[in-house]
Protein backbone atom coordinates (compact mmCIF):
# COMPACT_ATOMS: atom_id res chain seq x y z
CA UNK A 1 0.00 0.00 0.00
CA UNK A 2 1.07 3.36 -0.82
CA UNK A 3 1.02 6.54 1.67
CA UNK A 4 -1.86 8.89 1.09
CA UNK A 5 -0.52 11.20 -1.20
CA UNK A 6 -0.28 8.80 -3.84
CA UNK A 7 -3.66 7.57 -2.69
CA UNK A 8 -6.72 7.87 -5.35
CA UNK A 9 -10.24 7.50 -3.05
CA UNK A 10 -13.38 7.14 -4.34
CA UNK A 11 -16.38 9.27 -2.08
CA UNK A 12 -19.85 7.55 -3.02
CA UNK A 13 -23.16 9.85 -1.67
CA UNK A 14 -21.11 12.82 -1.67
CA UNK A 15 -23.50 15.92 -0.85
CA UNK A 16 -21.18 18.75 0.18
CA UNK A 17 -18.60 16.08 0.73
CA UNK A 18 -16.98 16.81 4.01
CA UNK A 19 -15.99 13.50 4.73
CA UNK A 20 -14.59 13.47 1.73
CA UNK A 21 -12.60 16.91 2.64
CA UNK A 22 -11.38 15.39 5.88
CA UNK A 23 -8.77 12.95 3.58
CA UNK A 24 -8.12 16.20 1.12
CA UNK A 25 -6.73 17.88 3.96
CA UNK A 26 -4.68 14.61 4.88
CA UNK A 27 -3.15 14.23 1.25
CA UNK A 28 -5.24 12.08 -0.28
CA UNK A 29 -6.96 13.05 -4.05
CA UNK A 30 -10.67 12.21 -3.76
CA UNK A 31 -12.52 12.06 -6.23
CA UNK A 32 -16.25 12.44 -6.17
CA UNK A 33 -18.87 9.96 -7.50
CA UNK A 34 -22.79 10.95 -8.47
CA UNK A 35 -24.81 13.27 -6.23
CA UNK A 36 -28.44 12.99 -6.07
CA UNK A 37 -29.10 16.57 -6.27
CA UNK A 38 -27.10 16.62 -9.72
CA UNK A 39 -29.71 14.29 -10.73
CA UNK A 40 -27.59 10.97 -10.87
CA UNK A 41 -28.23 7.76 -9.68
CA UNK A 42 -26.00 5.90 -8.03
CA UNK A 43 -27.69 2.26 -9.35
CA UNK A 44 -25.94 3.32 -12.45
CA UNK A 45 -22.98 3.98 -11.09
CA UNK A 46 -20.15 1.78 -12.22
CA UNK A 47 -16.28 1.63 -11.68
CA UNK A 48 -12.92 -0.55 -13.13
CA UNK A 49 -11.23 -2.68 -10.88
CA UNK A 50 -8.01 -1.90 -9.48
CA UNK A 51 -8.81 2.49 -10.18
CA UNK A 52 -9.24 3.21 -6.69
CA UNK A 53 -7.05 2.61 -3.23
CA UNK A 54 -9.92 3.06 -1.15
CA UNK A 55 -13.63 4.00 -1.30
CA UNK A 56 -15.56 5.89 1.43
CA UNK A 57 -18.96 7.43 2.00
CA UNK A 58 -22.26 7.37 3.72
CA UNK A 59 -25.23 5.93 2.15
CA UNK A 60 -28.66 7.64 3.17
CA UNK A 61 -29.47 6.14 6.47
CA UNK A 62 -33.11 7.50 6.90
CA UNK A 63 -34.08 3.72 7.79
CA UNK A 64 -32.13 3.72 10.66
CA UNK A 65 -31.80 6.46 11.92
CA UNK A 66 -33.51 7.89 15.29
CA UNK A 67 -35.05 11.31 14.47
CA UNK A 68 -37.01 9.73 11.50
CA UNK A 69 -40.59 11.10 12.90
CA UNK A 70 -41.49 8.37 14.24
CA UNK A 71 -43.47 7.39 11.30
CA UNK A 72 -41.58 4.91 9.04
CA UNK A 73 -41.83 5.28 5.47
CA UNK A 74 -42.12 1.47 3.59
CA UNK A 75 -39.38 3.23 1.15
CA UNK A 76 -36.96 4.90 4.10
CA UNK A 77 -33.70 4.60 2.45
CA UNK A 78 -31.02 2.05 3.21
CA UNK A 79 -28.26 2.19 0.21
CA UNK A 80 -25.89 0.44 2.07
CA UNK A 81 -26.24 -2.33 -0.55
CA UNK A 82 -25.17 0.00 -3.05
CA UNK A 83 -22.09 1.06 -1.73
CA UNK A 84 -21.22 -2.79 -1.00
CA UNK A 85 -22.08 -2.97 -4.25
CA UNK A 86 -19.71 -0.48 -5.73
CA UNK A 87 -16.86 -1.68 -3.14
CA UNK A 88 -16.67 -5.22 -4.65
CA UNK A 89 -16.80 -3.85 -8.28
CA UNK A 90 -13.56 -1.22 -7.24
CA UNK A 91 -11.72 -4.05 -5.52
CA UNK A 92 -9.86 -1.56 -3.38
CA UNK A 93 -7.09 -1.69 -0.92
CA UNK A 94 -9.72 -0.61 1.63
CA UNK A 95 -12.67 1.36 2.73
CA UNK A 96 -14.30 3.27 4.73
CA UNK A 97 -18.51 3.33 5.47
CA UNK A 98 -19.97 5.96 7.57
CA UNK A 99 -23.75 5.76 9.52
CA UNK A 100 -26.16 5.97 12.03
CA UNK A 101 -25.60 3.33 14.69
CA UNK A 102 -29.19 1.79 13.95
CA UNK A 103 -27.54 1.25 10.79
CA UNK A 104 -25.88 -1.80 12.18
CA UNK A 105 -29.11 -3.52 11.94
CA UNK A 106 -28.64 -3.73 7.64
CA UNK A 107 -28.51 -7.26 6.19
CA UNK A 108 -25.73 -5.40 3.72
CA UNK A 109 -23.26 -4.97 6.42
CA UNK A 110 -20.70 -7.68 5.91
CA UNK A 111 -19.49 -9.82 8.74
CA UNK A 112 -15.62 -8.68 8.08
CA UNK A 113 -16.24 -5.15 8.15
CA UNK A 114 -15.26 -3.90 11.49
CA UNK A 115 -17.05 -1.04 12.99
CA UNK A 116 -16.45 1.81 15.64
CA UNK A 117 -18.57 4.24 17.08
CA UNK A 118 -17.63 7.47 18.45
CA UNK A 119 -18.91 11.34 18.95
CA UNK A 120 -17.65 13.83 17.36
CA UNK A 121 -17.01 15.87 20.57
CA UNK A 122 -14.66 13.12 21.45
CA UNK A 123 -12.79 13.82 18.76
CA UNK A 124 -12.27 17.92 19.22
CA UNK A 125 -14.99 19.02 17.24
CA UNK A 126 -18.42 21.27 18.66
CA UNK A 127 -21.11 18.67 18.27
CA UNK A 128 -22.75 15.88 19.99
CA UNK A 129 -23.47 13.84 16.63
CA UNK A 130 -22.39 10.49 17.07
CA UNK A 131 -21.85 7.83 14.43
CA UNK A 132 -20.33 4.58 13.60
CA UNK A 133 -18.04 3.40 11.21
CA UNK A 134 -17.02 0.08 9.16
CA UNK A 135 -13.56 -0.49 7.93
CA UNK A 136 -12.44 -3.08 5.84
CA UNK A 137 -10.49 -5.51 5.83
CA UNK A 138 -11.51 -5.46 9.48
CA UNK A 139 -8.01 -7.01 10.74
CA UNK A 140 -5.95 -4.21 9.43
CA UNK A 141 -7.51 -1.75 11.41
CA UNK A 142 -7.02 -3.59 14.65
CA UNK A 143 -5.34 -0.59 15.87
CA UNK A 144 -7.76 1.97 16.14
CA UNK A 145 -8.54 3.35 19.78
CA UNK A 146 -11.49 5.01 20.41
CA UNK A 147 -10.69 8.76 21.21
CA UNK A 148 -11.01 9.70 25.30
CA UNK A 149 -14.65 10.74 26.20
CA UNK A 150 -14.43 14.69 27.26
CA UNK A 151 -16.72 15.17 29.98
CA UNK A 152 -15.78 19.31 30.41
CA UNK A 153 -18.43 21.66 31.16
CA UNK A 154 -20.21 22.86 29.42
CA UNK A 155 -19.61 20.12 26.86
CA UNK A 156 -20.85 19.51 23.23
CA UNK A 157 -23.45 22.49 21.03
CA UNK A 158 -26.60 20.74 19.65
CA UNK A 159 -26.35 17.84 16.60
CA UNK A 160 -26.95 19.44 13.52
CA UNK A 161 -29.42 16.78 11.72
CA UNK A 162 -29.91 15.99 8.11
CA UNK A 163 -33.57 15.53 8.77
CA UNK A 164 -36.18 18.61 9.75
CA UNK A 165 -34.99 19.04 13.60
CA UNK A 166 -31.98 19.41 15.80
CA UNK A 167 -31.08 17.69 19.29
CA UNK A 168 -29.65 19.42 22.53
CA UNK A 169 -26.27 17.89 24.02
CA UNK A 170 -28.95 16.10 26.62
CA UNK A 171 -31.11 14.34 23.74
CA UNK A 172 -33.90 16.10 23.73
CA UNK A 173 -35.45 16.91 20.09
CA UNK A 174 -36.14 20.45 18.72
CA UNK A 175 -39.09 19.60 16.47
CA UNK A 176 -39.41 23.42 14.82
CA UNK A 177 -36.09 22.39 12.46
CA UNK A 178 -33.08 24.01 11.40
CA UNK A 179 -35.06 27.96 11.71
CA UNK A 180 -32.92 29.45 14.10
CA UNK A 181 -29.34 28.41 12.17
CA UNK A 182 -28.14 30.04 8.97
CA UNK A 183 -25.91 28.45 6.72
CA UNK A 184 -22.70 30.23 7.79
CA UNK A 185 -23.37 28.95 11.12
CA UNK A 186 -24.92 25.93 10.72
CA UNK A 187 -21.19 24.88 8.26
CA UNK A 188 -19.14 26.53 11.53
CA UNK A 189 -20.80 24.03 13.95
CA UNK A 190 -19.80 21.26 11.14
CA UNK A 191 -16.07 22.49 11.26
CA UNK A 192 -15.98 24.37 7.67
CA UNK A 193 -16.78 27.73 8.07
CA UNK A 194 -15.32 28.37 4.45
CA UNK A 195 -17.72 25.79 2.44
CA UNK A 196 -20.38 27.78 4.63
CA UNK A 197 -18.87 30.75 2.77
CA UNK A 198 -19.39 29.34 -0.14
CA UNK A 199 -23.19 27.79 0.05
CA UNK A 200 -24.21 31.78 1.20
CA UNK A 201 -22.75 33.31 -2.00
CA UNK A 202 -24.91 30.42 -3.92
CA UNK A 203 -27.86 31.47 -1.55
CA UNK A 204 -27.52 35.27 -2.28
CA UNK A 205 -26.48 34.77 -6.38
CA UNK A 206 -28.57 31.76 -7.33
CA UNK A 207 -31.49 30.97 -4.95
CA UNK A 208 -30.60 28.18 -2.99
CA UNK A 209 -32.33 27.59 -0.05
CA UNK A 210 -31.51 28.25 3.23
CA UNK A 211 -33.05 25.53 4.44
CA UNK A 212 -31.86 22.91 1.78
CA UNK A 213 -28.21 24.16 2.36
CA UNK A 214 -28.21 23.42 6.16
CA UNK A 215 -30.11 19.95 5.78
CA UNK A 216 -26.69 19.22 3.10
CA UNK A 217 -24.57 20.60 5.48
CA UNK A 218 -26.65 18.23 7.91
CA UNK A 219 -25.70 15.22 6.29
CA UNK A 220 -21.90 15.84 6.36
CA UNK A 221 -19.41 14.07 9.18
CA UNK A 222 -18.28 16.92 11.14
CA UNK A 223 -14.69 17.91 10.52
CA UNK A 224 -12.95 16.88 13.64
CA UNK A 225 -14.57 13.35 13.14
CA UNK A 226 -13.78 12.83 9.82
CA UNK A 227 -10.11 13.93 10.30
CA UNK A 228 -10.03 11.57 13.26
CA UNK A 229 -11.02 8.73 10.80
CA UNK A 230 -8.57 9.90 8.05
CA UNK A 231 -5.86 9.89 10.17
CA UNK A 232 -6.59 6.26 11.10
CA UNK A 233 -6.12 5.20 7.96
CA UNK A 234 -2.76 7.21 7.49
CA UNK A 235 -1.53 5.70 10.43
CA UNK A 236 -2.82 1.82 9.03
CA UNK A 237 -1.28 2.76 5.44
CA UNK A 238 2.42 3.72 7.17
CA UNK A 239 2.60 0.29 9.83
CA UNK A 240 0.25 -1.51 7.53
CA UNK A 241 1.77 -2.07 4.62
CA UNK A 242 3.03 -5.78 3.95
CA UNK A 243 5.85 -6.22 1.44
CA UNK A 244 5.89 -9.46 -0.61
CA UNK A 245 9.09 -9.76 -2.49
CA UNK A 246 8.43 -11.87 -5.97
CA UNK A 247 10.79 -14.39 -6.25
CA UNK A 248 10.54 -17.60 -8.68
CA UNK A 249 11.25 -20.51 -6.59
CA UNK A 250 9.68 -24.14 -7.30
CA UNK A 251 6.60 -23.87 -5.95
CA UNK A 252 5.76 -19.85 -6.23
CA UNK A 253 3.20 -18.71 -8.70
CA UNK A 254 2.35 -15.34 -10.25
CA UNK A 255 -1.38 -15.11 -11.23
CA UNK A 256 -4.20 -16.65 -9.57
CA UNK A 257 -4.67 -18.48 -12.98
CA UNK A 258 -1.57 -20.94 -11.88
CA UNK A 259 -3.42 -21.86 -8.46
CA UNK A 260 -4.79 -25.20 -8.57
CA UNK A 261 -6.32 -27.17 -5.68
CA UNK A 262 -3.42 -29.33 -3.26
CA UNK A 263 -3.67 -32.57 -3.34
CA UNK A 264 -3.29 -33.70 0.17
CA UNK A 265 -5.00 -32.10 3.09
CA UNK A 266 -1.54 -30.81 4.64
CA UNK A 267 -1.48 -28.73 1.68
CA UNK A 268 -2.31 -25.59 1.44
CA UNK A 269 -2.36 -22.14 -1.28
CA UNK A 270 -1.77 -18.69 0.33
CA UNK A 271 -1.82 -15.71 -1.47
CA UNK A 272 -2.29 -11.84 -0.69
CA UNK A 273 -2.99 -9.78 -3.08
CA UNK A 274 -6.68 -9.14 -4.70
CA UNK A 275 -6.15 -11.64 -7.09
CA UNK A 276 -2.93 -13.85 -6.22
CA UNK A 277 -1.08 -11.47 -8.23
CA UNK A 278 1.03 -9.78 -5.54
CA UNK A 279 2.55 -13.77 -4.25
CA UNK A 280 1.52 -16.96 -3.21
CA UNK A 281 2.84 -20.35 -2.87
CA UNK A 282 2.44 -23.68 -1.96
CA UNK A 283 2.64 -24.06 1.90
CA UNK A 284 3.16 -27.72 2.36
CA UNK A 285 2.79 -29.73 6.00
CA UNK A 286 0.76 -27.64 7.91
CA UNK A 287 -1.62 -28.78 10.25
CA UNK A 288 -4.39 -26.14 9.38
CA UNK A 289 -5.30 -23.13 7.59
CA UNK A 290 -3.88 -20.97 10.37
CA UNK A 291 -0.69 -22.75 10.38
CA UNK A 292 -0.24 -22.58 6.73
CA UNK A 293 -0.60 -18.80 6.90
CA UNK A 294 1.69 -18.17 9.78
CA UNK A 295 4.52 -20.38 7.52
CA UNK A 296 3.77 -18.81 4.80
CA UNK A 297 4.26 -14.94 6.28
CA UNK A 298 7.28 -15.58 8.46
CA UNK A 299 9.05 -17.00 5.19
CA UNK A 300 8.26 -14.31 2.78
CA UNK A 301 6.74 -11.14 4.09
CA UNK A 302 8.78 -8.02 5.53
CA UNK A 303 6.43 -6.69 7.81
CA UNK A 304 7.41 -3.91 10.64
CA UNK A 305 6.09 -4.52 14.25
CA UNK A 306 2.83 -3.84 14.76
CA UNK A 307 1.80 -4.35 11.29
CA UNK A 308 -1.25 -6.32 9.68
CA UNK A 309 -1.70 -8.72 6.74
CA UNK A 310 -4.61 -10.89 5.51
CA UNK A 311 -3.82 -13.68 3.91
CA UNK A 312 -5.93 -15.96 1.91
CA UNK A 313 -5.66 -19.98 1.88
CA UNK A 314 -7.27 -22.46 -0.03
CA UNK A 315 -7.49 -25.81 1.13
CA UNK A 316 -7.38 -29.36 -0.74
CA UNK A 317 -11.32 -29.64 -0.41
CA UNK A 318 -11.45 -25.96 -1.92
CA UNK A 319 -12.64 -23.64 1.00
CA UNK A 320 -11.14 -20.20 1.07
CA UNK A 321 -10.26 -18.58 4.14
CA UNK A 322 -8.96 -15.60 4.95
CA UNK A 323 -6.75 -15.33 8.33
CA UNK A 324 -5.67 -12.01 9.31
CA UNK A 325 -2.47 -12.04 11.30
CA UNK A 326 -0.76 -9.42 13.61
CA UNK A 327 3.37 -9.10 13.76
CA UNK A 328 4.32 -8.68 17.18
CA UNK A 329 8.48 -9.22 16.78
CA UNK A 330 6.98 -12.79 15.44
CA UNK A 331 3.70 -13.71 13.60
CA UNK A 332 2.53 -15.12 16.59
CA UNK A 333 -0.83 -13.47 16.65
CA UNK A 334 -4.22 -14.49 14.79
CA UNK A 335 -6.38 -11.58 14.82
CA UNK A 336 -9.13 -13.37 12.79
CA UNK A 337 -10.28 -16.37 10.60
CA UNK A 338 -13.63 -16.06 8.60
CA UNK A 339 -14.29 -18.57 5.56
CA UNK A 340 -15.42 -17.53 2.49
CA UNK A 341 -19.05 -18.08 0.97
CA UNK A 342 -19.53 -20.85 -0.98
CA UNK A 343 -20.05 -18.80 -4.11
CA UNK A 344 -16.71 -17.36 -3.64
CA UNK A 345 -14.00 -19.11 -6.33
CA UNK A 346 -10.81 -19.02 -5.97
Amino acid sequence: MTGPNQQVVLSLFPGADLFGKAFESRGFCVVRGPELLLGQDVRDFHVPAGRFDGVIGGPPCTKFSACRNRKQSPDAADLIDEFARIVDEAKPGWMVMENVRGAKASPHIRKDWAAYTVRDYDCGGMTNRTRTFWFWPGGFFDIAEKPEVRKDWPGPLLTLLASDGSRSHSGGWRSKGHSGIDIVEAARIQGYPEVGKILQKANEKKGLSKHLGVRYLGNGVPRAMGEWVADLVVRCLAIGAARFPHRTREGECETMSEIEKPDAPDEFWCWVGQDGSEYGRLIVSASSPVAAARQFAEEGCEMQNGACVAIRVLTHDGEVYEVTLVARNTFAYQTSRRRWPKDVKP
